[in-house]
């Protein structure tokens, strides 16, 4: 993508050469029951992740990382911001534009938005040349 000289650009993770990104995503605990809605029982599954970027460039990286969960953000580590979306009002958790394609295959039942929602993540870190980093973050998700 081209930038002007003295202008700014997003350039999409994938094609920053010199970092490399991982992520993991686990299961932490489930408990079932851990709800009632309605007369209806739900369960609860708590997760964490990491997003372990590393710079293989010869300056530092001045990196924004954004991490979107479908259900209840939680904690955030290195200074992260961990908030709950709109997704009627903020499409940007999308990259596909307002809904991600496979939003409509699914009818959404009634409880599915009074126990989850939309959680985002986001980093502002400035990353040393040849350094690693762990992104870590926590989140939840009622099912039924």
């Amino acid at each position: 993508t081209y930038t002007a000289p003295g202008g700014s650009n997003d350039l999409a993770l994938t094609t920053a050469v010199n970092l490399k990104v991982k992520k993991t995503d686990k299961e932490t605990s489930r408990v079932p029951n851990a709800a009632t809605w309605q007369n209806d029982q739900y369960g609860k599954i708590d997760l964490t992740g990491k997003i372990t970027v590393t710079n293989y460039g010869t300056e530092p990286a001045q990196l924004e990382v954004k991490r979107n969960v479908l259900g209840k953000v939680g904690t955030a580590d290195h200074g992260g911001i961990a908030e709950m979306i709109n997704v009627f009002e903020d499409p940007s958790f999308s990259a596909e534009g307002f809904y991600p394609s496979w939003w409509g295959w699914y009818s959404w039942p009634s409880w599915w938005s009074h126990f989850n929602g939309v959680g985002r993540i986001t980093w502002r870190y400035k990353l040393p040349v040849k350094e690693t980093v762990d992104l870590g973050y926590t989140w939840s998700y009622y099912w039924r």
